[in-house]
């Protein structure tokens, strides 16, 4: 039987590790537009209202969802949610790279931070499972950090990129890294120390369920057949004694007699073996007196 790893340990570290990227990368899209802002502008030919819509529009959906999302969370695990989330972030991040009007870019925007909802609670609930109460006030601080570091990704590093590969293709190469984050975390992240994949919470409460519904059977089962014990037990003791054997119907006259059986037995004496005594006895059966006429 494998033990369950120790909490706060390397692999815990790791658990957290994958939903707090999913983070930074959604904190670095609340700044992305204004680093590319120039460039939306030549390429939608947008004004300034415009872009401060888009940059709303990732708000709308993220303050929107954060209830469901915990919500989600609680019934479904951080494994699924967190990784489904990643993955409408970074198909949303997509679409903003390949949107050619405003509808798709908005859309884009839109599924960006419908997304990024998950990623905070996600990262706080593994904090919560994986290292001790105690720490959990220090986890809360380095996740709100990392989230703090990736809105300084979305500065001069995202310049940098777009310089490079083109903001089209910045937003390609986040999205990317974005999907391939989603994908570890539904391979590795696990929900608690020592769960399955498929939810630990969920085959730990069924395997429960199921040992105690054996439990109470097994108790159940043993108290009727104590109980039937005693009943028949108590039923035995009120009973009237009667003789193995069936029984024997009463004589109407008829004497029976028994032929005189004779025995008889040798006994040695001593240790000599030619001195013995022998002795005969004879029993003759006296006949069972004739019922009275009256």
């Amino acid at each position: 039987m494998s033990r369950a790893p120790a909490p706060g340990g390397g692999r815990a570290w790791l658990m957290w590790a994958l939903p707090a990227a999913l983070f930074l990368i959604a904190f670095f899209h609340r700044a992305a537009p204004g680093v590319i802002a120039h460039e939306l502008m030549e390429a939608f030919g947008a004004s300034g209202a415009m872009l401060g819509l888009l940059s709303a529009t990732y708000f709308y959906s993220y303050a929107g969802f954060m209830v469901p999302a915990g919500l989600l969370i609680d019934a479904l695990g951080v494994r699924v949610v967190v990784a489904v989330g990643g993955t409408i972030m970074g198909g949303g991040t997509v679409a903003m790279g390949v949107a050619a009007g405003t509808p798709l870019l908005f859309a884009g925007r839109f599924l960006v931070g419908l997304g990024a909802a998950v990623t905070f609670i996600g990262a706080l609930k593994i904090a919560a499972a994986w290292f001790p109460p105690g720490r959990f006030g220090l986890l809360s601080a380095i996740t709100a950090t990392v989230g703090v570091v990736g809105g300084l990704v979305a500065t001069a590093p995202l310049a940098g990129l777009v310089a490079w590969a083109g903001w089209r293709g910045a937003f390609w190469v986040v999205g990317g890294v974005t999907l391939a984050c989603a994908a570890l975390c539904l391979a590795i992240v696990r929900d608690a120390p020592g769960a399955a994949p498929g939810g630990a919470r969920t085959g730990v409460a069924r395997s429960i369920r199921r040992s105690e519904g054996v439990s109470a059977w097994s108790r159940c089962r043993w108290e009727i057949s104590t109980a039937s014990r005693s009943v028949a037990t108590r039923a035995a003791g009120r009973a009237p004694c009667r003789r193995n054997g069936p029984t024997r119907p009463p004589s109407t006259g008829s004497v029976s007699s028994r032929t005189p059986s004779s025995s008889t037995s040798t006994v040695r004496s001593g240790s000599n073996p030619s001195t013995t005594r022998r002795f005969s006895s004879s029993t003759t059966s006296t006949p069972s007196p004739r019922p009275a006429p009256w």
